[in-house]
């Protein structure tokens, strides 16, 4: 009976480590990264008179 619990718990751990390492594969992967810009440029900025809200004009 013993050794049925220590199968059962060694399996479980592995199981869970690769499913862990699965999710974190697949959270780096979906990560949006930003395109670099110049950082001397400057955005310019748009107000849109219904909403006051600044949108960048490219």
């Amino acid at each position: 009976m013993l050794f049925a619990k220590v199968v059962t718990v060694i399996i479980a751990g592995v199981l869970t480590v690769l499913t862990a390492r699965r999710v974190m594969n697949e959270l780096n992967a979906a990560k949006v990264r930003a395109k670099p810009r110049e950082p001397n440029t400057v955005t310019k900025l748009r107000q849109d008179p219904a909403t006051g809200i600044y949108y960048p004009v490219e």
